[in-house]
């Protein structure tokens, strides 16, 4: 069994260059009931609808025959941007196997570089600052990044540090970020429902107001809401009109279904039963899930997961992270860094 975090899910699109390619899918094959309960959405160009067909299927239907050719053929990727901004690269996804993990409720933290820092330095300056930011280093037999330092209240060292090193950016303007974690929402029955309303209302305010443009307008809604025809080509008085359509009706409609598919497989307790197929899309396995596996040695116990992670439950297991991080990589208890933030730190790939 694995699972995967919302935000992650909703970072799989379609990919233009082999879903519809030699081994792909044919455009006749997803109609647009196809993605929401037999009910007609036609908002959506052939790219956004396979690429909600793909996700349903994931999520919702684990036997269906489609999914050996998402995996075979990599018609879904995940979407990543670097924008070389920040002092921390993106990561790359992760599943688990325990729904429970606590990675899955943790909080993603970055930190924001001086904003001219990419103009003043490049792209090769951003890649050289991450590799010293989390290089650990030797100091009286003790070993910690630039990273830790700020983590540990060293602010100080830090900046004595990346003013001498970087010194033709302003680090006061060095800044920290916090992305709440969009882990597992209460997952219940009334949500779903909540969910199936927020849909269907948004398709009943489509219809009123669709009904209150004019014919002319009505034309111009009807060219761009399943076709790629940009807002550029339309006359300036359309413009506004073409805008309103997207980010009032199609954008959250989109991130509605994502969510609906989501919150029904976990709703009915499923999972994508074959690891591989992320592993094939580009998702990694949680290490935490990973060292929990590898401390109890239980066949019985549950696979766990990462980043978007998965841990024993304290019904299955009396392991618990601090043991993790305590036997597999060495975290001590009454520092400052917690026993996730230690795994974190010494266990991903740098």
């Amino acid at each position: 069994m694995a699972y995967i975090s919302q935000y992650n899910f909703s970072r799989l699109i379609a990919d233009p260059e082999t879903v519809f390619g030699n081994f792909g899918l044919k455009i006749e094959d997803i109609q647009h009931k196809d993605v929401y309960e037999d009910k007609v959405i036609d908002w959506f160009t052939n790219l956004e609808k396979a690429r909600l067909y793909l996700c349903k299927i994931l999520l919702t239907d684990s036997d269906h025959p489609l999914n050996k050719e998402i995996k075979t053929h990599k018609w879904l990727k995940i979407k990543t941007e670097d924008f070389y901004k920040t002092a921390l690269e993106p990561k790359k996804p992760r599943f688990h196997e325990n729904n429970h993990c606590e990675w899955l409720q943790k909080d993603y933290i970055n930190y924001n570089l001086p904003v001219d820092f990419l103009g003043k330095y490049g792209k090769e300056g951003v890649r050289k600052f991450r590799d010293w930011f989390k290089t650990k280093v030797n100091e009286e037999n003790y070993y910690q990044s630039p990273k830790e330092w700020l983590e540990n209240g060293m602010q100080s060292k830090f900046l004595a540090q990346v003013e001498l090193k970087w010194g033709r950016v302003d680090w006061t303007r060095f800044s920290k970020e916090i992305y709440t974690n969009s882990g597992p929402i209460a997952l219940d029955n009334h949500n779903l429902s909540k969910l199936k309303k927020k849909i269907d209302e948004l398709l009943r305010k489509f219809d009123s107001w669709y009904k209150s443009l004019t014919t002319n307008e009505k034309n111009i809604i009807d060219s761009i809401k399943n076709n790629y025809c940009e807002s550029k080509g339309l006359a300036e008085e359309f413009k506004d009109l073409a805008g309103e359509f997207k980010e009032k009706f199609k954008y959250p409609m989109q991130d509605l279904l994502l969510i609906y598919y989501y919150e029904t497989a976990m709703n009915s307790n499923l999972s994508i039963k074959d690891s591989s197929i992320l592993e094939e899309l580009g998702f990694l396995p949680c290490k935490v899930c990973a060292a929990s596996k590898q401390i109890s040695n239980t066949p019985t116990i549950e696979n766990a997961d990462n980043s978007e992670v998965d841990i024993i439950s304290s019904e299955k297991s009396n392991l618990n992270i601090e043991d993790i991080a305590t036997d597999i990589y060495g975290w001590s208890k009454g520092g400052d860094i917690s026993a996730a933030d230690w795994i974190e730190m010494n266990s991903y790939d740098r």
